[in-house]
């Protein structure tokens, strides 16, 4: 066998600093933390004699401290336990909770031009650096990759991490601004049809182009009804539906009747409005 000594040993790879982590840090993941909450404050009224200082269930710090000091007060072994349990889970659940709403407090202040000197107190840590390298972990811990794994903690993966949430948020935006044109083109196109109504070849002895103007007056009252606020993906959805089938079935019967679609020129302009917007 070859002799090995003396040889330098092989440094293992070091991985990608932005690489997903191979083992995700264990989080609890969802919990009714009020339900919780809510029973372990119920044992304890049960279980002790003296309840006048207890808090409440909302009140989650109080109660953890207070559920420690009377812990040895439950005579039951078996409820104390269950009391011990749900006071762990519950601390786990605050320390979860933590790092956002601390990053969140980060974030109000540099908003508010508070300078990064005036937080190293505040977050435990000894200079600015360390106050930026423990908002950096923290960002770290919040961030996800694309696959909804958590990254690592280095500047690589965070930055990496970030830049797409951001651009998946610009990204929601567009949606979110095109969504918002196109209702009010639709509201625009079927507030117009039903405006010059009667001004449009609807005689098709069916009645089928009644109906979807009726469907587009029932839309436009739910929309524009008291206290409605913004009309809903649905409401737009159905209009366009209404206004295809309406444009759709004049055209069609003008064209086989010979007869002019629109008697003038606004109702031949919501009709071109209402087909431009399922066109």
């Amino acid at each position: 066998m070859p002799d090995h000594e003396g040889m330098p040993k092989r440094r293992p790879r070091s991985p990608d600093p932005a690489a997903p982590l191979t083992r995700p840090r264990p989080r609890l993941g969802h919990v009714a933390a009020p339900q919780v909450s809510t029973q372990l404050r119920d044992l304890l009224e049960q279980q002790l004699s003296e309840t006048s200082s207890l808090p409440a269930a909302e009140e989650l710090y109080a109660l953890l401290v207070f559920a420690e000091r009377a812990s040895r007060r439950i005579g039951d072994a078996r409820l104390r336990g269950e009391a011990a349990v749900q006071r762990v889970l519950l601390w786990q659940w605050l320390r979860e909770q933590i790092d956002t709403h601390q990053l969140r407090a980060v974030d109000d202040a540099r908003a508010a031009d508070v300078e990064w000197v005036r937080l190293v107190r505040p977050l435990g840590v000894e200079s600015v650096p360390g106050a930026h390298n423990k908002v950096r972990r923290m960002r770290a811990d919040e961030a996800v990759g694309a696959d909804g794994v958590p990254v690592r903690r280095t500047p690589e993966a965070v930055s990496a991490a970030l830049a797409a949430r951001a651009a998946e948020e610009a990204e929601a935006r567009v949606r979110a601004q095109v969504a918002l044109a196109r209702a009010g083109s639709v509201l625009a196109a079927a507030r117009s049809m039903g405006a010059h109504a009667h001004d449009l070849l609807t005689d098709d002895g069916e009645g089928e182009i009644d109906f979807w103007l009726g469907e587009i007056e029932a839309v436009l009252a739910e929309v524009d009804g008291p206290g409605a606020g913004t009309p809903t993906e649905a409401q737009v959805s159905s209009l366009s539906a209404c206004l295809s089938q309406a444009s759709q079935r004049i055209r069609a019967l003008a064209k086989a009747s010979a007869k002019a679609a629109a008697g003038t020129e606004g109702a031949a302009a919501a009709l071109e409005a209402a087909a431009s917007i399922t066109g």
